[in-house]
């Protein structure tokens, strides 16, 4: 009997014992966290506060090019161009494509230009949507790697682009990514901005698993990382050569929902190699007003569809690759927007299921699926 209790106690020792170990393992995990999103909270202030008065002189070769679609974001741009004032690199060239912005945003732009000649406006003759605007300001980016940025994101730190760029130079990685905080505004407290919507391989690039969202590490080793589809630094060529194989007929449909989406899944359709780091380098404000959230369902759906299109085109031809664009058909058909199909939807979304329809690649029964599905439409 003793020796049950002797036993019993030493179970009980060991088993406070690991819980002692996990709670500090946790709170030195969390106190590290909060450190850095306390840093990150300090530098925002001072991007939101600080007035620069400081004149910056064009480069002839940056190493960074950073570009930005604009449209009506007079209340938010002026803190995205000061977060990247304010960062450490300053051989970068800033590209502002204005989509015919009818507030104050190209005064704006052209204020900041006069004090800034790292800043190039290009302005689209009428509002051409987010993935056109960027893909113009890609192909005439000169810097060695793109680092794209929406008009109403924060850079967390001043030294993001030294060590993205530091990351991706150095082993000449095609594509580096890195982690994102989001929160409802750009003064919600610390405890409320967290990490959001990572994507996983399985999900995402089933189509290239080898590349995948794989974080190769310096040993050559693969492990599984996570992969924000907003946090990214890009090689030009590699941006340029997914544009270009995406082409100007569907760049210039008029985009801005689901086009990141799109854009990754052709960066990663040329990409060879991927790079993940634990730096947290974007603060995006996640705003109930935001255009995005405004935007009519029609529109939602459109770009559903857009991204379907792209999956089939730009999957490898295999079953497994060809199987993600059945995901994504099933999934639009089972969208809440689904009911907004209108005859421009209707006719594009006809168009690229015929295609899956006729793909050898595509098994018989995920066919029944589709034609079980979109009996009204095919």
């Amino acid at each position: 009997m003793k020796k049950i209790i002797k036993t019993f106690k030493n179970y009980k020792l060991l088993f406070f014992s690991f819980i002692i170990i996990i709670n500090i393992y946790h709170s030195e995990k969390y106190s590290i966290k909060d450190k850095i999103l306390l840093k990150g909270r300090k530098y925002l202030n001072r991007c939101l506060n600080q007035k620069l008065n400081k004149k910056f002189k064009k480069f002839v070769n940056p190493r960074m090019n950073i570009i930005i679609p604009v449209y009506n974001c007079q209340n938010s741009i002026k803190q995205t161009i000061r977060s990247i004032q304010n960062q450490k690199m300053l051989d970068i060239e800033i590209i502002l494509v204005n989509n015919k912005s009818n507030d104050t945003t190209l005064n704006i732009i052209k204020n900041f230009q006069k004090s800034d000649e790292r800043i190039k406006i290009i302005n689209n003759k009428k509002n051409m949507g987010t993935l056109y605007s960027r893909s113009i300001g890609v192909l005439q980016a000169e810097g060695k790697y793109i680092f794209p940025l929406d008009n109403d994101d924060m850079l967390f730190d001043n030294d993001v682009f030294d060590i993205v760029y530091t990351e991706a130079n150095k082993f000449n990685y095609d594509i580096v990514g890195f982690k994102t905080i989001e929160s409802k505004n750009y003064t919600s407290k610390i405890n409320e901005m967290r990490d959001r919507r990572p994507v996983y391989r399985y999900n995402f690039t089933i189509h290239k698993p080898k590349l995948g969202l794989f974080g190769i590490s310096k040993k050559g080793k693969f492990k599984i990382k996570e992969f924000h589809i907003w946090s990214k630094c890009i090689k030009n060529s590699i941006y340029k050569n997914a544009t270009n194989q995406l082409g100007k007929e569907r760049y210039s449909l008029f985009m801005s929902w689901a086009e990141d989406t799109s854009m990754v899944f052709a960066l990663f359709n040329v990409a060879e190699t991927f790079r993940y780091i634990t730096k947290y380098g974007i603060f995006k404000c996640n705003r109930n007003n935001s255009a995005e959230r405004s935007m009519p369902h029609s529109h939602k759906l459109f770009g559903e569809i857009f991204l379907l299109d792209v999956i089939f085109d730009f999957s490898n031809n295999d079953f497994k690759s060809k199987k993600f664009a059945v995901y994504q058909a099933i999934y639009i058909r089972n969208c809440e927007f689904f009911i907004f199909l209108n005859e421009i939807n209707k006719k594009f979304l006809k168009n690229t299921l015929k295609k899956l329809l006729s793909c050898p690649f595509i098994k018989k029964k995920d066919k029944k699926l589709l034609k079980i599905n979109f009996k009204n439409i095919i």
